[in-house]
C-alpha cells in the first residue's frame, strides 16, 4: 500500500479492522486527513476488505447448497 511509513501502514490496518482503542481511532483519523498516503492506503485496504468478504459470501453460498438442482 502507499502509506507514509510501515508504521502508518500497520495502525491504518488496525483501525479498519476496528482494532484501535479510542484514542489511537482520533490519532488515526487525524492523521488521515491529512495524509494523502495514507488515506489512499485505508482505501485500498476497504476496497480489498470488500472484495474479499464478497468472495467469502460466494464461497459458503456453494458450500451450502452444493449440487442444488432446481426443480
Amino acid at each position: 500500500m502507499s502509506a507514509c511509513s510501515p508504521e502508518w501502514n500497520e495502525r491504518v490496518s488496525a483501525w479498519l479492522d476496528g482494532e484501535v482503542e479510542r484514542m489511537e481511532r482520533l490519532r488515526v483519523e487525524a492523521h488521515l486527513a491529512g495524509c494523502p498516503g495514507c488515506a489512499a492506503a485505508a482505501a485500498a485496504f476497504g476496497r480489498l476488505g470488500a472484495a474479499l468478504r464478497r468472495g467469502a459470501g460466494v464461497a459458503r453460498a456453494r458450500r451450502v447448497l452444493p449440487g442444488r438442482r432446481r426443480v
